[in-house]
């Protein structure tokens, strides 16, 4: 398989999933669980630490709060954005146009 063909066969990929991508990011989005695989002695230390913390929490402390969003998934959706944009330059200037500029980090946007 060349370069060209390895390419256009990833973007169909990004193509038909990325809709998937940006529903699955955000929470009450049902995704894939396993139940962790812990020994006795991992499951009492990590119900230790359960219950230092139950111990440490009063009504004015700040406590750990989830992320609004699904972290692995964005930083894929991440990952894609930057590698179409590293190969949207390599593909300007093998085909002589300008390079398009950068996006701006305040209007950056995941969705296409």
């Amino acid at each position: 398989m060349t370069l060209a063909l390895r390419g256009i066969a990833d973007l169909r990929w990004v193509v038909a999933y990325w809709p998937d991508l940006l529903d699955s990011r955000l929470h009450g989005t049902p995704a894939p669980w396993r139940r962790p695989e812990l020994s006795a002695e991992q499951r009492e230390e990590r119900d230790h630490d359960a219950w230092l913390e139950r111990l440490e929490r009063s009504e004015f402390a700040v406590g750990a709060a989830p992320a609004p969003v699904r972290v692995p998934v964005l930083d894929t959706l991440t990952d894609l954005l930057a590698d179409a944009v590293d190969l949207a330059d390599e593909l300007a200037v093998a085909v002589g146009c300008p390079e398009l500029p950068p996006p701006s980090i305040g209007l950056a946007d995941p969705r296409p």
